[in-house]
Formats: structure tokens, C-alpha cells, sequence
């Protein structure tokens, strides 16, 4: 990418934002197995988080950030990027969710979740997985053998049932997905969406971590 793309990209010069959606990028985490901020880890001398803003500016019409407690620092984001806070602090992604599905303007009818550690998810792959979202409550891939709560599509619709488990002590996103008309993506599905394998590749440990420098030092995914 050029400084004039990767500059456009960063003032959310995107074209072609899908109508009806939202990004919302989970930044509010404590990283206990990293043992530091994931926010602020870099790769390829940006932090992650604004790594994260910067490679899916433009898929939707709005870009949030939900940073967790109000008195969390993040690093510094794009101006076209929009913080949310957690009305209840220390309560997981379910109280991401909820403050982004709150946060979210009139229009806009679904939002792609996802954590801020995922460093090779592109905007091309949640164009993707949008647009077979259909009439499903929300959209989740399986990758791996594991159902990817953290990098999914979630109808606005939900909201009361996002604050009804919330209510009950319920914090699994595993929970809200059973209990919806929920669409399941496939490892078949998924490896014709995902060309490079990496799009759900997220980083839980200083390992991780490391096999993501290994990987963008290789080149190909900036």
C-alpha cells in the first residue's frame, strides 16, 4: 500500500461502505496470557489496535471502538473512529457488545464484532461474510473447530437479549448465539472466503504474538 493509499485509508477514504453496517472493534480487554496491552502491541511499527481501524476503515458506515472502563487509555485513533464505553466495567465482550449495539446511529441495522487482535482480518473477508449474513439473527464462521464469537455479524434486533443475559450474570457470546436464529459458516465455507488462513489468526500469547512478526516480515499482508 502507498503513503496515499495507507493515508486515505486512515481518514476513512474508503468507497463502497456496505449500507446497514457497523464495525465495532473490541479494544476494552485485560490480556491477562499476553501479560501487556494488546492495544498497544505493534506490528510493523503500528499498534494494533489502529492497525485494526486502519485495515477495515470503510467496510460500514461507521467504525466503532468499544475501549472498555472510560478512564482506559488507547492508543490514538483516527479521527474517523467513534470510542464507546462500557456502561458495566470488567465484564468481557458482552459488555463491548453492549455498548456498541447502543452506540450505534439510527440506520444502521447490524455490526460486525470483532477483538483488536486480529492482525490479518481485511476489510475484503467481513465484505464477505456481510453479505451472506441473510435474514440470520447474527453470522458466525467456524474456524478450526471453534465457532469465532469475537469475529462475527450481530443484527442490532439483538439488543434486548444482549441486555437481558447481561442482567442475568450471563457473559458468554457463546450463550447469546445459541439462544438466536444464528447462522453457522462452515471450515469449507470459510477456506474459499479466507484465501490466506490468516484472517482469524488472533494473538493470546507473546507466542502468537511473535508468529505474527514472523509472518508480516515475510511480506504479502501489510
Amino acid at each position: 500500500m502507498s503513503d496515499k493509499d495507507k493515508k486515505q485509508v486512515l481518514q476513512g477514504e474508503r468507497a463502497d461502505p456496505r449500507r446497514g453496517l457497523a464495525v465495532g472493534i473490541l479494544a476494552g480487554g485485560r490480556s491477562r496470557r499476553m501479560g501487556m496491552d494488546k492495544a498497544f502491541l505493534e506490528l510493523g511499527g503500528e499498534a494494533l489496535l489502529v492497525r485494526a481501524c486502519r485495515r477495515l476503515a470503510g467496510v460500514g458506515e461507521v467504525l466503532l471502538v468499544a475501549g472498555g472502563a472510560k478512564e482506559r487509555v488507547l492508543p490514538t485513533l483516527p479521527d474517523f473512529v467513534r470510542r464507546v464505553d462500557d456502561a458495566v466495567v470488567a465484564e468481557g465482550p458482552m459488555a463491548g457488545l453492549l455498548a456498541l449495539l447502543e452506540g450505534l446511529p439510527i440506520g444502521v441495522d447490524r455490526l460486525f464484532l470483532c477483538a483488536c487482535d486480529l492482525p490479518f482480518l481485511g476489510a475484503g473477508l467481513v465484505r464477505s461474510l456481510d453479505a451472506r449474513l441473510g435474514d440470520a439473527d447474527c453470522l458466525i464462521p467456524r474456524v478450526a473447530g471453534r465457532l469465532q464469537v469475537l469475529a462475527g455479524l450481530y443484527r442490532v434486533g439483538l439488543l434486548g437479549r444482549v441486555r437481558g443475559l447481561m442482567e442475568a450474570g450471563e457473559r458468554s457470546l457463546l450463550e447469546l448465539v445459541r439462544g438466536c436464529d444464528a447462522r453457522v459458516l462452515g471450515e469449507d465455507e470459510m477456506a474459499g472466503l479466507d484465501a490466506s488462513g490468516l484472517g482469524f489468526f488472533n494473538l493470546n500469547c507473546v507466542e502468537d504474538w511473535r508468529e505474527a512478526q514472523r509472518v508480516f516480515a515475510a511480506g504479502g499482508l501489510d
